[in-house]
């Protein structure tokens, strides 16, 4: 660890909170090389986390309350550090008020939609000025980074740096005893491709394009690992389809748990749809890695940040987010051993290139950059 390197890192999104976002600044974190200190929002008082680095908790970090405690913290300890790295835009605007030096993490969401943080002039302003006093801003997609710069970013100060995925997944694959057992557990027949998908249960993320798929297709079996509010969607689906014999639904799969699903399956598959009534869109998809990390081909859509997640014909296929487009890429992967053993080789080296300690290392020189 660089000692004489300190960064403060404030981000309302952190464990034990679920989800992306917060998924990534705790592996950027507890990778990182730099000194790196932690503010997040104050965690419900059953939680139980062990952080191995200091992590300090404010009452609120969003809506105009959050930013002035953000701003109380930063006036009394930000001389403390070298350098702010704040994991959201909105928060960042705390940052250029007070004249300090920042760099901030970009998404997806806050630039979309009536739910997000662009849903009020006001919100979109203070984005607006975080992102344009900002040293650096890192997007996770293509996407993102048009998004950031349209929003008021520098071009020249954004980069695109991915999420990344545990080393874990490179580890010895499950063995075929292993991987029968999970066929066995939902009677799929040995000799039946699968599909699978893992994501939250809900409406973005394509669910019923392959449902609708699957009509075409008469012993292809898909597993879907995840809970969520479009459950009972599914399901009811599935038996107005007839194929609800096909369609397995394994609820939430621990994280450890998750490489033997992916080992399992042939082909990997989350179609995610832009949502524009709810501003809910793909940021990238790091579940693509995961897949590929195991050697799995991939297919996704050309939604958000997916097709920064997919090198189209070279580590899976990113079709349009329809059922006939899916229908198709399902058909030419299922139908053809050698390309999803092509495409499956492709994918491992790919997301090596993804793994935690590479993508702390890039956000680490980001961060170092930023203080010359």
């Amino acid at each position: 660890m660089t000692e004489e390197i300190k960064i403060l890192l404030l981000t309302p999104d952190f464990p034990p909170r679920a989800g992306g976002i917060g998924t990534l600044m705790y592996n950027f974190s507890i990778n990182s090389q730099l000194d790196v200190t932690v503010v997040t929002e104050e965690r419900d008082e059953n939680s139980v986390s062990d952080y191995p680095l200091p992590v300090y908790e404010l009452s609120k970090m969003q809506g105009i309350r959050g930013l002035a405690e953000i701003a109380k913290f930063l006036r009394k300890d930000a001389k403390k550090y070298d350098l702010v790295y704040f994991g959201h835009p909105y928060q960042s605007y705390v940052g250029a008020k007070l004249g300090i030096k920042y760099v901030v993490h970009t998404h997806a969401k806050e630039f979309l939609g009536q739910t997000s943080f662009m849903k009020t002039r006001a919100e979109s302003h203070l984005i607006s000025k975080g992102l344009a006093g900002a040293e650096q801003v890192i997007a996770v997609s293509d996407w993102t980074k048009e998004k950031a710069i349209e929003a008021g970013a520098t071009e020249d100060k954004v980069i695109q740096i991915p999420p990344g995925i545990p080393n874990e997944y490179f580890k010895q694959d499950i063995s075929v005893e292993e991987r029968n057992q999970i066929k066995e557990k939902f009677s799929i027949p040995d000799s039946s491709p699968v599909l699978l998908t893992v994501s939250r249960l809900d409406p973005r993320k394509g669910h019923d394009l392959v449902l609708d798929a699957l009509q075409n297709f008469e012993d292809i079996h898909y597993v879907i690992c995840g809970t969520g509010p479009t459950r009972e969607n599914i399901l009811q689906k599935s038996n107005s389809l007839d194929i609800s014999d096909r369609v397995h639904l394994a609820g939430y799969v621990e994280e450890e748990k998750l490489k033997d699903y992916y080992s399992m399956s042939d082909v990997f598959i989350m179609p995610s749809r832009y949502l524009s009534e709810s501003g809910n869109i793909e940021g990238f998809g790091i579940v693509f890695l995961e897949a590929n990390a195991v050697g799995k081909p991939v297919i996704g859509t050309k939604t958000g940040g997916i097709p920064s997640a997919i090198n189209h014909n070279e580590t899976g296929l990113v079709v349009d987010p329809t059922a006939t487009s899916v229908s198709e890429a399902i058909q030419r992967l299922i139908n053809n051993a050698e390309l999803r053993e092509e495409l499956g080789e492709n994918g491992r080296e790919w997301a090596r290139k993804h793994t935690w300690d590479k993508i702390s290392g890039r956000i680490d020189e980001v961060l170092e950059n930023s203080m010359r």
